[in-house]
């Protein structure tokens, strides 16, 4: 998607897997990067926070579990949606129930998590999504019951990320800090 906005600037809108953001960012033709910050940073990548959002499990209305609420055994019980941008059949859900020597049962996998508020909203499926995707879900965030999850997850932590060449340069520092606001309002 290229668009321009604030006057002349344009901007080139790419999805990039999240194993592949960082690497991205150090490319000649990438100014930026916003994703989960990747695992292992050289020197030539910067980062910065720029949104923090918290895990929610969610269920439609008339499901069973809105009135019973979200106990670890009823989650279990329940048929699940894996949000795996990478493909894979497990994700940060499965590893901490890993630890707890507890497994969930998955029913669908999709490769980003938009969607899932919708599929849940219709079936008998729960997520544990974004809470900022399922309250942001319209119609579907008024037919879905949220829930703490009932296992400790993470914060997750979405940052701007970039290549040092680039730090010092005016248009992309102007760039950065207009993400960076515009994030913060989210």
């Amino acid at each position: 998607m290229n668009q321009t906005f604030h006057g002349s600037l344009g901007g080139d809108v790419r999805p990039v897997a999240g194993c592949r953001v960082g690497n991205d960012a150090g490319r000649q033709d990438h100014d930026a990067a916003i994703g989960v910050p990747p695992t292992r940073v050289d020197g030539r990548i910067l980062t910065q926070p720029i949104l923090r959002d918290e895990f929610v499990t969610i269920v439609a209305c008339d499901n069973p579990a809105a009135r019973r609420g979200m106990s670890m055994r009823n989650y279990l019980e329940l048929p699940h949606v894996l949000v795996s941008p990478e493909g894979e059949l497990h994700g940060i859900v499965d590893q901490a129930l890993a630890q707890q020597g507890k497994k969930r049962k998955l029913a669908l996998t999709l490769p980003q998590m938009f969607a899932v508020p919708a599929i849940v909203a219709r079936t008998g499926l729960t997520a544990t999504v974004m809470k900022r995707v399922a309250l942001h879900s319209p119609p579907a965030g008024r037919r879905l019951v949220l829930f703490p999850p009932p296992i400790s997850l993470p914060e997750i932590v979405f940052d701007i990320i970039w290549h040092r060449r680039s730090d010092s340069h005016p248009a992309q520092a102007w760039f950065r800090e207009f993400i960076a606001e515009h994030a913060a309002t989210l």
